[in-house]
């Protein structure tokens, strides 16, 4: 176990330039809102175009955010740039998985809000945080994505995906990966509950893009891995 937990280390720490960076694009993006009238009314206008697309803007955003940034960032920080073929994978799986993650993450924002309400008040912020973390984040989040990725480090192997529904994949791939999840999401949510809805799905793309660089590392088979 103290291996896996290890390894969520080893990916927070080799994702670090790109996860400041997009924590800080974040960060920027709630201080512009808050102190700037010019950018509130472009990021008002932002939130008005995903208010009217709806869905089909998380659907999107999760697909540029999780599948087509990632790959990017990968080429050009670990790659030297050069493009491999198995970045074209990554980058077609990226996009399914993570534009249905922005679907079930809008909806699951959506109904943050009807329990809580909208308003940006240090109770409502911090009840959606805990849900979010504590029940959010270990019951779907993070399973449904290292349960998808690891399927991906198998081939798609049909036979591999049963033993992933299990209480000892759970043990042993899940619970590790919570340790830099907390890390990342934790202040994350925070700023995403901070702003009003039709900017939380916008803002919540920036740090899933370092996200889904993180859960491809954690991910990788490791040498005791059942």
């Amino acid at each position: 176990m103290k291996r896996y937990f290890s390894a969520g280390l080893a990916a927070a720490r080799a994702n670090l330039i790109p996860g400041l960076a997009l924590q800080a694009m974040m960060l920027s993006l709630l201080a512009a809102y808050v102190v700037s009238p010019e950018a509130r009314r472009l990021l008002d206008q932002l939130a008005s175009l995903k208010t009217e697309v709806g869905y089909w803007y998380a659907l999107l955003a999760g697909a540029v955010a999780g599948g087509v940034l990632p790959e990017v960032l990968r080429v050009i920080s670990f790659q030297r740039g050069v493009v491999r073929g198995e970045n074209g994978i990554n980058l077609v799986f990226g996009m399914i998985v993570w534009s249905a993650m922005g679907v079930i993450v809008d909806a699951f924002y959506r109904l943050q809000g009807v329990w809580f309400g909208n308003d940006a008040t240090l109770q409502t912020v911090m009840l959606k945080v805990l849900v979010d973390m504590l029940v959010f984040t270990p019951l779907i989040a993070v399973p449904v994505t290292t349960i998808a990725y690891s399927w991906r480090h198998t081939g798609f192997q049909p036979a591999a995906l049963p033993k992933m529904f299990t209480a000892d994949f759970y043990r042993l791939r899940v619970l590790p990966v919570f340790l830099p999840s907390w890390a990342v999401w934790t202040p994350a949510v925070c700023v995403i509950y901070s702003l009003p809805p039709g900017l939380q799905i916008p803002v919540y793309a920036f740090a899933q893009a370092f996200w889904a660089l993180v859960i491809m590392t954690l991910t990788k088979p490791q040498p005791d891995a059942a």
